[in-house]
């Protein structure tokens, strides 16, 4: 029985491997589940249509999601948002690190939380080389700068998407706790720009890592939709006001009108979550799913039709919410046969007359003892073979947590450290490193991006082993 509950996951990482569309992976994956479901496990046609009916329902979450991030993202753009602030941040430092690292720590992390999927990556890239950097040094850092904000990525998406098949109260905090690990991001971005300079930078690298991951972790008594964009805003306001700089920035109407779509987007995430907090309706199809009021991608949505209305009407009034939703589809397409499958494996125990539950038997081919050595690496390998920690978690959050619970072992503590992986994965993750490569004019460079990244991506994950064992073992 290893070999069968493994085959649907090796056989999804060969395919992806060997370069396979994850849209016809994630397809296919679904197949196998079905098939193994069907023909040994026995389990009955009418729940296995209902558990497909709840993925497509926990697929649907993110599509709103995306949706709105792509929208909020093609708003800001047009108004040249991102430009004016990075073109204003360049008045408090002429060292090219410190302002390496307000491009790709404080400013990456920002739009992990406002964007995500990919978009922080690709719009450091540019940026980076702007500033004399080589495409492959540019790439390289703008990779290590996705990460560590990816464990609450677009508005909370991996824990609120990636793990709403099990049980995550408290996951939000403590992988925000133990994502502390990662502080050292910074210093490693320094080191593959000029090692020379890192002795010189480091108090600033050092601070720039414990300062946004430690607003980032405070801001999680607020929900999982903020962290990943009050922590980055508050560790830069708090770095700027150090640095003292005697040249003031210059408060424009610019400058107001690239920063009001992200103010409007906070406010707006802040209202929804606690104005809606318990808001939802319960659907009956065999199995139970609730649908939560509060979507963040609504809160993208109207922060961009308002920024979009009030500020820049006549110029961006060609931008379509019908573009954003198209674009949105593919996401949809991909997570809804891995959430399908995943839902089908939770249900198969209880409806199959041969064998135990799938994710039973996952759980048991799994060392209860070193689990929380095992649940970082998953993490690292679903975002490096998917590029999605919010796929990562769909795939193997149920496993993490069943083992757990079969151990003793606390799935809270587990589950976060998956969590924590996926994050350190997505800095070797190919679906990012391509269009990173394709916008810094770079072919076939996707394995030097890796071993230029693949050391910051392993320690990240080892700190983040050390500290559970060392914590909560």
């Amino acid at each position: 029985m290893t070999l069968l509950t493994l085959l649907p996951f090796l056989f999804f990482v060969i395919l992806l491997v060997a370069k396979t569309r994850l849209l016809y992976a994630s397809w296919i994956f679904w197949g196998v589940v079905a098939i193994l479901l069907f023909g040994v496990w026995g389990i009955y046609l009418p729940i296995s249509v209902s558990a497909v009916i709840k993925g497509f329902f926990v697929a649907l979450d993110i599509f709103f999601i995306v949706f709105g991030a792509l929208y909020f993202l093609s708003v800001t753009q047009k108004m040249g948002a991102i430009t004016t602030i990075v073109q204003n941040l360049a008045h408090f430092s002429t060292n090219k690190g410190i302002q390496i690292i307000f491009i790709a720590w404080f400013l990456e992390s920002f739009l992990e939380g406002t964007a995500g999927f990919g978009t922080p990556s690709v719009v450091a890239t540019p940026l980076l080389i702007s500033l004399g950097l080589s495409p492959l040094t540019a790439v390289a850092i703008a990779m290590l700068g996705n990460s560590s904000a990816v464990i609450y990525g677009a508005a909370g998406t991996p824990i609120r998407v990636g793990m709403a098949a099990v049980n995550s109260t408290g996951v939000i905090p403590m992988a925000g706790l133990l994502n502390l690990v990662g502080f050292f991001v910074p210093t490693a971005m320094i080191w593959l720009w000029d090692r020379k300079a890192v002795i010189r930078l480091l108090p600033f690298t050092l601070w720039s890592g414990f300062s946004m991951l430690g607003f980032s972790y405070l801001a999680t008594a607020l929900g999982g939709e903020i962290p990943s964009i009050l922590g980055p805003v508050l560790a830069l306001l708090l770095t700027i006001l150090l640095l003292k700089n005697k040249e003031a920035i210059k408060v424009d109407r610019t400058l107001v009108t690239a920063i009001a779509p992200y103010a409007l987007l906070i406010f707006f995430l802040i209202l929804g979550k606690f104005a809606l907090k318990d808001a939802g309706l319960a659907l009956r199809f065999g199995l139970t799913h609730k649908i939560a009021f509060f979507n963040p991608g609504f809160s993208f949505i109207l922060a961009g039709l308002l920024a979009n209305w009030w500020f820049n009407k006549p110029v961006i009034k060609t931008i379509g919410l019908f573009q954003s939703a198209k674009k949105a589809i593919e996401p949809l397409m991909v997570i809804f046969p891995i959430s399908a499958a995943v839902q089908m494996m939770i249900i198969s125990g209880q409806n199959s007359h041969r064998w135990p539950s799938y994710l039973t038997l996952l759980a048991q081919n799994m060392s209860e003892k070193t689990l929380y050595i095992f649940a970082p690496f998953l993490g690292v390998l679903g975002s490096f073979v998917t590029g999605s920690a919010t796929l990562a978690n769909v795939m193997f959050s149920g496993m993490v947590e069943k083992t757990a619970q079969a151990s003793n072992l606390n799935s809270i503590v587990a589950l976060s450290l998956l969590l924590v992986g996926g994050a350190a994965g997505n800095m070797i993750s190919l679906a990012d490193i391509l269009p990173a490569l394709v916008v810094g004019n770079l072919k076939n460079k996707e394995m030097a991006v890796v071993k230029k990244v693949i050391v910051p991506c392993l320690l990240y994950a080892l700190l983040a082993i050390l500290s559970g064992l060392i914590f909560f073992a």
